[in-house]
């Protein structure tokens, strides 16, 4: 059992939304490659052909954040040497899910049309179990509605819906069959559309879109350096839910797209003179869960600050583990950390030297001195 690899896909983001690729877009059947909400794989494969052959690649374009554009050619004996026929996939997530606007390119001298089928996999495999490799049981069964669309259940209490519209989609054994019979006009273009939907009402957060900052409009290395990092700060961007002012920086794609004490409290602290509000949302929203009882199971104390928050429990794989055993679960609120409640203090510290409004720093100091508490009474647990 090995986590998988990921330096050599192509990853867009819109947490809790992520989409892991090949470097042409297509997704595969591999340990990681999907399309996931919250905490849960919901798509393991989305495959791309026409002609009667897959696309080649020859290149793609990442700008930062929750788009990619993927480039291909299609190449069959009848449309001779060079490849004439060139598709674009342009993809982007959103709050609610996956987009794809597919885009085909003809320098042929007749007009022409493409039987283009795209087939997508349902799934449901918990987050855990992907990145310990571990085998899930069988696909979720996609139920057809009244608007042509596909749903089907996963996580506790998720839905995802595919829509291809134009499309006459079909349910094959395992997959979802959309295609199209596109008419390319010579030396023109073409296009057609597809969604992804989905979302899970039990997970305790939700995207943040907020403004992307672009600090720069230059052309230089560093610019275009600079402008992909505040697209990816923007697409880590999260709140709770219903409360959109506890904004703050999920801890990092793919395995922690959630709330992390130490983690979002760091990139909190270091984007404090970029975004003050996230480092203000980030306190709000440690404070809303900071520890109020003594509770072994959950390492709860009073005043400490959480170190990881999920929207259901969480199980840890260990060697040679398949699904379904028994072994280490952790409580979807988990508070075994030792350095989130020190860092929650020196955050705060941080902010307030930022000129924080008057009534913002009243509403912590509850949670400050709560915090200090802990200190005092519980941090050092063998007495040394």
């Amino acid at each position: 059992m090995e986590q998988p690899y990921l330096h050599d896909l192509s990853v867009v983001l819109a947490a809790p939304q992520q989409c892991w690729s090949r470097r042409d877009g297509q997704i595969v059947d591999s340990p990681i490659q999907g399309v996931y909400c919250a905490d849960t794989r919901i798509a393991d494969s989305v495959v791309l052909s026409a002609l009667g052959v897959e696309n080649e690649a020859i290149g793609t374009v990442e700008p930062g954040g929750g788009r990619a554009r993927y480039d291909t050619v299609w190449r069959t004996p009848d449309l001779g040497a060079d490849p004439v026929i060139v598709c674009l996939r342009e993809r982007r997530l959103t709050p609610d899910g996956l987009r794809e606007r597919i885009v085909i390119h003809s320098a042929a001298h007749e007009d022409r049309t493409f039987p283009l089928l795209l087939k997508v996999r349902p799934d449901s495999t918990p987050m855990s179990a992907v990145r310990a490799s571990v085998s899930e049981d069988e696909s979720p069964t996609a139920t057809a509605q009244d608007d042509g669309s596909y749903t089907w259940p996963f996580g506790h209490e998720g839905e995802a819906c595919f829509l291809a519209p134009g499309a006459i989609v079909t349910r094959g054994d395992h997959d979802l069959h959309a295609q199209w019979d596109v008419v390319v006009p010579a030396g023109g273009e073409a296009s057609v559309e597809w969604r992804l939907v989905a979302s899970d009402p039990s997970f305790p957060f939700v995207h943040s879109p907020g403004a992307v900052r672009e600090t720069t409009t230059g052309t230089e290395p560093l610019d275009l350096l600079v402008r992909a990092a505040a697209r990816d700060l923007a697409a880590l961007r999260m709140t709770a839910r219903g409360v959109p002012d506890h904004t703050f920086y999920a801890a990092g794609a793919p395995w922690f797209l959630t709330l992390f004490g130490r983690d979002s409290i760091l990139a909190a602290r270091l984007s404090l003179p970029w975004n003050p509000e996230v480092a203000l949302g980030t306190l709000k929203v440690l404070a809303a869960r900071q520890g109020t009882v003594t509770d072994p199971v959950t390492a709860e104390q009073p005043g400490k600050i959480p170190h990881e928050v999920r929207g259901e429990p969480l199980p840890l794989y260990g060697p040679g583990w398949q699904a379904g055993d028994e072994g280490i679960v952790l409580p979807p609120v988990y508070y075994g950390t030792i350095d989130a409640t020190c860092l929650w203090i020196t955050l705060l510290g941080d902010v307030a030297e930022t000129g924080l409004a008057e009534d913002d720093l009243a509403a912590l100091v509850p949670s400050l001195r709560a915090a200090l508490g802990w200190l005092r009474d519980h941090a050092d647990a063998d007495g040394d």
